[in-house]
Parts: C-alpha cells; structure tokens; sequence
C-alpha cells in the first residue's frame, strides 16, 4: 500500500462547494434512504447477533475503524470489512514470513469491530486485492511455497468451512467479484469460476494493468495510463478512446449503472500531477465528456485517485478529499486522499484514507 506524505485533515460536510459543475446527468432522483439490513445472510450466523441501533445522520461523517489497513473497506448489508498485517505464514512447506493478511469487521455504524479469521495472503507483494465479500461468503487467497503458488478459497464469512476453489496456481491475487463470478489474476494471466467452484475459464494472457474493473459484459481496464476493454468472455482488448491526449493518464476506472465508465484524467508531467478532470467515457469508443470542472493538485504520480459512481452522483478523490458530483455542483464530503476506491450502499459512501504512519482510517459519509 502507497505511503502518503500528505496530512489529512477531515472536510466540512455542506459547506460552499469548491468546485463548479458542468455536469448534467438529467433529475436527480427522489431523495430515498433505506434502513439497515441486519437480517442474516445466508452462512453467517454471527450477523444475527448485530444490534444496528439508529440510521446515520444525513450529511454527517462518522469513523468505521481506526486501524493498520492493508485493503478495504468492503460491504456487505450488514458489515463493513477490511484487511490488516499480522504476524503468520505457511511452514508447511519449509517457508515461514510475517505478516500475512487478517479479515475485520465492524458493523455499519462503526460498532462490534472484530477480528474474523486470518489468511496466508503475503502482504509483501505489490499492492492488490486479496479478499471479497458477497451476501453468503467470503473468497480470499491463500499463499505457500514461499509465495510461487497459492489458492483462491472460498469459506463462512467467520472463517470456518474454508475450501479451495482453485488451488496450487501460480500467485494468485487481484480478487474481483461480479455477480456469480469470481474473478482473479494467476501469475499474468486472467481467469473467472463460479463462486460454487465449477466452470474455471481463462480469458486471457499476459495481463497486467495496473487497475480494472468488472462489467456487466466487458472488463475495463488501464494500461500504461489508457483505458482498455475486453470481453468478460475474452479476445483481444481494445482502445476506449479515439484520440487518447499527450501528457494525460487515468485512474480511477469505474462503471455507472448508465453503462459509461468514469475515471480521472490527469496531467501527468514529469511524474508529477498538476490538475485532473472527473471524465465520463462513452462506450463505443468516443471522446471523454467532463464531469463538473477541473481540479488543481501538487502531488507526485504515486498518489492514487478514484471514482465511484451511484445514481446520479460521482464520488471521486483527490489528494484534498472525497467529493460528490451531482447535478447543480460538487462538494467535499470528507478526508483524503483515500487508499482505495469508495464503496456505496443505500444509506451512505465509505473510504479509507491512510496517515503518514501507514494508520488508515475507515470513514462513512451518510448520503443527504
């Protein structure tokens, strides 16, 4: 995970906004906010012992965790997890290392944080996504032999009845759910299975951009800073834009329910970036429309920004925060910069923004 040199400092909710928009994505939806769902899900009892207590306030930030983050947050309806560094490993196999990767979880309100269960997931590997988390399971990865191979494993969302989906593959990691499909990286290859463990499929070879996200039928992805497709079902990737622009990168990847990817574009120069744009990247291959007004930023290419898109609305991040982007305007809704791309539920955005110390904190804005 990327070590930041900024301090962070928590923004005021509903003040003026800083930024101007452009953007019209047509009415805004009816304001809706859905309680809680503290039911059980299926295979995990322990969700039937959570107390929720009260919705969150509308427009107000409240703190998840506190904590050593190596990845996250995730949602399910209930929790709110991420994964920390803990001493352990394999020795199976003659090979033993620290720091390994351990599943927590808090519920919604920032409340009954726990350690659930520990992984052989090396945390001394390049930045990805080891873990995720669906209504009945959790999938993460399981590393040994001194970190050439490894499993993706399915198990409870408590750790119990672990079994391998897919074992002794080479370094796995890169986890990404979508719908019934679970999708990961082996060696430099990219490969999807059922979440029951039936029907592995490869979709293709020499994979290796530094980000992408998954499609109802394509993966989107960023290679050497330019956004890319593939079909779910594989083949040769292709351009997203006609005439990508000298002197500007993207991050950010995300997919709207509209069918349009959002990502930010960034004035990269020198390894260093100056200004970025929230842009919206039509699906057949056309020019990247801005969503609201440009950014200015003072920041080394090492710092990460993204985009989460929920109705009508972009959240996007940037070495000053996290914003939202409506239409009529966006506004700081809390601190950054964030350490891995928010995620949305029906009551509320969350993020983690990471400290100097490599500390992170898990914040939740509570949509208004």
């Amino acid at each position: 995970m990327r070590r930041y040199l900024l301090t962070l400092a928590l923004c005021a909710c509903g003040s003026s906004p800083p930024l101007s928009s452009t953007f019209d994505a047509g009415p805004l939806p009816p304001a809706t906010k859905l309680p809680f769902d503290a039911s059980p899900g299926p295979d995990d009892e322990l969700d039937a012992a959570l107390s929720v207590g009260p919705t969150c306030a509308p427009g107000t930030v409240r703190v998840i965790a506190s904590t050593a983050l190596l990845d996250g947050p995730r949602l399910d309806d209930a929790w709110v997890y991420w994964t920390v560094g803990e001493p352990g490993g394999d020795s199976s196999q003659g090979y033993w290392w620290n720091d390994v990767e351990a599943i927590h979880r808090a519920d919604k309100l920032g409340a009954s944080s726990t350690r659930l269960f520990s992984t052989d997931s090396f945390v001394s590997r390049p930045s990805s996504t080891e873990f995720a988390i669906d209504a009945a399971h959790a999938y993460w990865v399981d590393n040994h032999e001194g970190y050439a191979f490894g499993d993706v494993v399915r198990g409870d969302k408590d750790g119990s009845n672990a079994t391998a989906l897919v074992a002794g593959i080479e370094v796995p990691h890169d986890l990404k759910l979508a719908g019934e499909t679970l999708f990961f990286v082996s060696g430099t290859s990219l490969l999807s299975i059922d979440v029951d463990g039936t029907n592995e499929r490869p979709i293709t070879e020499n994979w290796t951009p530094s980000e992408w996200v998954v499609g109802a039928a394509s993966i989107d992805a960023i290679v050497n800073g330019e956004p890319v497709r593939i079909a779910r079902t594989g083949g040769a990737s292709e351009p997203l834009l006609l005439s990508p622009a000298a002197g500007v990168k993207y991050e950010g990847l995300s997919i709207g329910a509209d069918g349009y990817v959002y990502a930010v574009a960034l004035d990269d120069k020198d390894h260093f970036i100056s200004s970025g744009s929230v842009v919206r990247i039509p699906t057949d291959r056309g020019t990247p429309t801005p969503v609201g007004s440009p950014f200015t930023t003072n920041a080394p290419d090492t710092i990460s920004f993204y985009t989460a898109v929920d109705g009508n609305c972009v959240y996007f991040t940037t070495t000053e925060g996290v914003f939202q982007q409506c239409e009529g305007g966006a506004r700081a809704i809390g601190a950054g910069p964030a350490s891995a791309p928010p995620v949305i539920d029906s009551t509320s955005v969350y993020w983690a923004a990471e400290a100097p110390d490599g500390t992170a904190t898990i914040y939740a804005w509570c949509k208004d």
